[in-house]
């Protein structure tokens, strides 16, 4: 077996080990999709992370967006087909289930509320039409939040980054919100050793704890010797969401998984 990935610059995929092949090309244009046939086999395992993330950059051109997102990944789940790969891993997103008081199950109904999330699930379902003959050949993963250091800008992570810098005059909104985290380092050993089990079907990826995002922020920021002021934080008690997930069937199919969200790992 060998494993193959793409989106290796990104906040996932910087992550992932020099023992993972790396899958290079522009996803705009057909680069991408000619490397995967010259490198893709029989003993091939994808881990498909690139993509254009984050519904703020999706919504500057949802043409491109959609093209990079929903037929780029289409395109490459048929030649993975055609190529007799072993397995294609596509990470998609909590996103796609949208806010919930409950914590949310595999089989928790759909609910996408943003142009991202729709793109994300858009993927899903041409992902499990391309493979619907050979449904052993395909997983998805639905991550749910992500949050470390070193994160892109328009992330909670780069936010809370900018707000330790400067804890006097930056702050963080809806911060009674409560979520799910992993950081991207996290998800990205879990991914290697999801990877490494014959597993398909959908699974959550996730810690199963909710954390508000007030008190994620202040631990992130007590990490660094910092300690942010109440201003710093603007509440939202009385329309906050929650999107926490179960990660359960996970924990049952693959052992050794690191499902926490450890402060010490957020660098």
């Amino acid at each position: 077996m060998k494993t193959l990935a793409n989106g290796r610059s990104g906040t996932i995929g910087k992550y992932i080990s020099a023992d993972c092949l790396t899958l290079s090309g522009d996803l705009q244009s057909n680069q991408q999709l000619l490397n995967f046939e010259k490198l893709a086999d029989d003993q091939t395992v994808f881990i498909h992370l690139a993509g254009i993330v984050g519904n703020s950059l999706v919504e500057k051109d949802l043409s491109l967006s959609r093209r990079v997102n929903v037929l780029s990944t289409q395109e490459l789940g048929e030649a993975a087909l055609k190529k007799g790969i072993k397995k294609f891993i596509y990470v998609s997103s909590c996103h796609v289930y949208g806010n919930n008081s409950r914590v949310i199950t595999e089989e928790h109904p759909l609910n996408p509320q943003s142009s991202y999330a729709a793109q994300k699930l858009e993927g899903e379902k041409v992902l499990l039409n391309v493979f619907s003959d050979n449904p052993e050949k395909l997983l998805i993963i639905r991550v749910f939040s992500i949050l470390g250091f070193g994160m892109p800008e328009f992330t909670l992570g780069g936010a809370i980054e900018k707000l330790i810098a400067n804890p006097e005059s930056a702050k963080i909104g809806n911060s009674d919100d409560n979520r799910d985290f992993l950081t991207p380092r996290t998800v990205a050993k879990n991914l290697e050793l999801i990877a490494n089990n014959d597993l398909s079907g959908i699974y959550n990826l996730c810690s199963s704890n909710g954390e508000t995002i007030a008190s994620a922020a202040t631990k992130m920021a007590s990490s660094k010797g910092v300690t942010l002021p109440s201003t710093a934080f603007i509440h939202n008690v009385e329309n906050k969401t929650s999107i926490v997930g179960d990660n359960s069937k996970i924990k049952k199919a693959v052992s050794g998984l690191d499902l926490s969200w450890n402060i010490d790992q957020v660098n």
